[in-house]
Parts: C-alpha cells; structure tokens; sequence
C-alpha cells in the first residue's frame, strides 16, 4: 500500500480472498491406470505426463499417460490418454519414481524385474516410442528407488529407499555423456553414496541441487546434492535420531549431516518424508509428524545446517472411527515434495484437512498466509468392491506440480475407481502491476492496457463491503490505462478487481 499524505493511498491487489478453482481431471481406472506415482511433470505446450503403479488388464504393471489442456465452453480443461504400457518381464514393471526429462527423453524408474528383480532403469521418447531398459537395480546400486533428478551437467541423480553396502539406501548417478548411458559416477557402476545408521537410513524424496560449484574433481564438475533420510542418524549424544537432512558432493564426496531429528514427539518433527526446496541459501521442507501436535511441520535451515526454524506446526488432529477420518483445520502428515516459486511454498499433506481425506496448501517462506487451497474428503470403502472410493480422490503421498498459476497433482487413493485421481487448481491470476504519479496537480493512477478482465474499485476506509467501481473518465494510450484524481483532503484506496476470478 503506497500512501500520499493527507490525499489517497492506492491497493494494487486482486481481491481481499479469492478461492482457487479445484479441476477434477479423471479418475484412474477409465484409463487403466491405477495408483499414480508423484505429480504430472512437463508444461511445455500445455502438456503434462506421468506414470501409475498398477492398472489393468494390458496396463495391469502401469502405464505412462499424457494430460493435456484444452478449452472448452470458455473454460480451462483437460484431456488425458496413455501413451505406453509397461509389459512385465525383463523390461521392468510397477513404476517406482515420476518421470523425469533430462536431454530429448524421459526417464524414470520400475521396483519390480530386471536382471535382479529389483525393477530397472528406463528411458522412453516424450511420444511413448522407444521404451528402452538402461540398468537393472541391484543390492549394489541399491533397490527400491523412490525419485530421480537431472543437473545442468547432464547427469542423472537419483535416490534407493534400500540396498547398497549397508541396505539402508544410496544416493546413485548416471552419466549421459557421449551420447552413451554410464552407471556409477566415473562409469564404476557402483552406487554414488551408502548410507549407514549413522549417517541415515531410508533416503526418500526428491534430491535438491544447489548451485553450480566451480570447484572439481578431474574434468568432472562438482554439484552440491541435499536430501533427507527418514530414520537414523546420529545426534550430538551418539543416540540414533529419526531421520535427517544431508548434504552430499555429486561425486559422492563431502557428505554432512546438517540436521539430525530426534523422537516422534520432538517439536522440531520427525520422519521427514518428501523433497525440500532450496532458494537464496535456504532450505525449506516439511516432516510427516513431530511438531507441537505430532502431525508435521514445515522447517527451514540455511545450507550449512544452522538456524533451524519450524515455520509452522500442523494442528491438532481429531479422529474420526465412523468414517475412519483424521480431520484438523490444515492438514496431517506432510509427505510429498516441496515446490517454491518466487516466496510462497506449495505442497500437500497425505490426510488431515476440514474433509480429512488431506490438503494442498500455500505459505510465505517467512511463515505467514498459511492457506488450504484445496481439502479433500476421505474415501470410504465400498465392500461391494473392496475398494475405497469417493469423489475427486484422496490421501496425498505426492506433492504438487506448478505450472503457470495451474497447479497439477495426483491422489493415490480414492475417486470413482478407487484408483486414485488427477487433479488442477487454478490459481487466481496476480495482478496487474498499478502504478501512482504526480502529473501536474492531479494524481494518476495506471496499469497496463493489456490487463482487460480488471476494472479500478475505490474504497473511502477498506471494510470489505464498502469496494465500488469508479466512476471517473479511463483514458488508455494503448500502452497504459490511466485514471486521473484531483487530490482531496480526505483519504481514499484503490484496487485492481480481477472480473474474471473463479
């Protein structure tokens, strides 16, 4: 809010709370897909793809699909279809990891067959064609692999729940250089990093890149990797923690542990579960339970491990034995990853909410305008079926995809099929930068000609029903819209009303 002494004060905002448009795409099951693994990934040219676990009949080892938008009747909607079936056998089954785009192809990750039977890693052309088997996981490389990431180097990292010297998990890198597919970093065909009792044990989420360090190792370029462990660790006492958070050299040197979490009831929270966010040497992430009410937390940290801050403690949770439903005002027991645009975070919560069924959530990295965007209801078992169902899907195990002010997403459970679903919401569009000068002895106030869906609305002392559209001559010089005042004694407030919000 700008303020002219003893004249106005103009708002440049969009309204005091508009609601987000929740999109139900489709219930899995229609496509014989079921149990979607993380959220669609893409955004170029208004498409999107992703994988499910399981499905049926010739999809019954997953399946990856294509969502894409269109327009309908003047409103946003979307389309989906497969685009390959996982067959079983050598090739692998039952995705383990989202898909994720490094060079012209996807990769991504099976739990089941292979050499080993502890599923392969893949890759496949944006188009479905060209599936092709990169590597069969192993107890070296480590089994269970749960995400994968591309760096700026062309390397693939990645992350296993288990397996690895220890079995309690590897950080594991491939090298895509040449044109050619190398395991291991140097081509060894090792895993990058094995986690033990004290360092961690079950790696989960997404692996987080920091900046490019110039720093090297022969020709081979250094990239600083964080990521949480869900149990184990060491605390300054010697005894075992419940998960951490780590840093780790893309080479699988210079490994920290930067924060050790202590019990299930310890306010800092425990068990992380899902990916952090990094932005301006700041780690921001969330734990599935700890907290002040034992159901999360978000935290931040800087890189180094120091200022560990809890930015929000999840409320107390009541349970629900009839409906078999865990409800607060926001949520219980964050899991997916953590997504950060500009200073607001996006993610989700696996149950808990006003519906209980789980939440997808905004916040400011500094802690405040917490808000649920979405609460979805708990699914109900249908014995006629033996599934649980219910409409628009529920339990979150994922995060959240953001697109644009589209934000893309998936439940594991529930929906008509009792597969799980896919779902959008529709963020309110910003609005449109609003200027204020002098001009002689008048004030204008501007914004640009393009933004056509808002008007100007003038308020005398900011209650939320006193807002009314102004009524004074808009002059537009194809650039900027401009309104012109005589300043007054008295005090008034301006905004820019979005007339198209949902």
């Amino acid at each position: 809010m700008f303020a002219l002494p003893a004249v106005l004060a103009l708002q440049a905002r969009q309204s005091d709370d508009e609601p987000c448009r929740f999109v139900d795409i489709c219930a899995f099951g229609g496509i014989g897909g079921a149990n979607p693994i993380g959220p669609p990934v893409g955004g170029w040219g208004c498409q999107w793809f992703g994988v499910t676990q399981t499905g049926k009949s010739a999809s019954r080892y997953g399946l990856i699909y294509k969502l894409w938008l269109t327009n309908r009747n003047d409103e946003e909607s979307f389309d989906v279809e497969k685009i390959y079936s996982f067959t079983g056998g050598g090739p692998g089954a039952y995705p383990a990891t989202g898909l994720t785009l490094l060079g012209n192809k996807f990769w991504g990750a099976t739990s089941s067959d292979g050499a080993n039977d502890f599923g392969t890693l893949y890759s496949i052309n944006t188009n479905g064609a060209g599936f092709a088997p990169r590597l069969s996981f192993s107890r070296i490389v480590g089994t269970f692999p749960l995400s994968m990431i591309g760096g700026p180097d062309g390397n693939l990292y990645g992350v296993a729940g288990s397996g690895g010297s220890s079995t309690n998990g590897t950080v594991f890198e491939g090298d895509l250089k040449g044109g050619a597919f190398h395991w291991g970093f140097g081509g060894d065909g090792k895993a990058t990093y094995n986690f033990g009792p004290a360092s961690g044990e079950n790696p989960s989420g997404r692996l987080t890149l920091g900046s490019f360090n110039p720093i090297t190792n022969g020709a081979q370029p250094i990239l600083p990797l964080y990521g949480v462990t869900s149990f184990g660790g060491t605390n300054g006492s010697g005894a075992s923690g419940d998960g951490t958070v780590y840093k780790l050299g893309s080479n699988g040197s210079g490994f920290q542990s930067l924060h050790v979490f202590s019990t299930q009831f310890s306010a800092d929270g425990f068990l992380p579960m899902g990916g952090m966010a990094l932005a301006d040497n700041m780690l921001y992430g969330t734990t599935s339970g700890g907290g002040s009410n034992y159901t999360g937390t978000v935290f931040k940290m800087d890189t180094n491990g120091n200022s560990y801050t809890v930015l929000r403690h999840f409320s107390s949770a009541i349970y629900n034995p009839d409906t078999l439903s865990v409800t607060n005002s926001d949520g219980d027991s964050p899991q997916g990853d953590l997504i950060l645009s500009r200073n607001l975070l996006f993610g989700t919560t696996y149950d808990g909410g006003p519906k209980g069924g789980g939440t997808v959530w905004s916040m400011n990295t500094n802690g405040n305008d917490f808000r649920v965007l979405h609460s979805f209801g708990t699914p109900q078992f249908d014995a006629s079926k033996s599934i649980y169902t219910n409409r628009g899907g529920g339990w979150l195990k994922a995060g959240v995809t953001l697109s644009g002010h589209t934000l893309l997403g998936a439940t594991s459970s529930g929906g008509t099929n009792g597969s799980g679903t896919l779902f959008a919401i529709i963020l309110p569009t910003p609005p449109p930068p609003i200027h204020i000068a002098r001009s002689g002895g008048n004030v204008d106030i501007s914004w640009p000609s393009h933004a056509t869906n808002f008007v100007l609305q003038v308020n005398s002392d900011l209650a939320t029903t006193n807002w009314s559209g102004f009524r004074g001559a808009v002059n537009d010089n194809g650039t900027n819209k401009i309104v012109s005042i005589v300043p007054t004694a008295r005090t008034a407030f301006f905004r820019l009303m979005n007339t198209n919000a949902p």
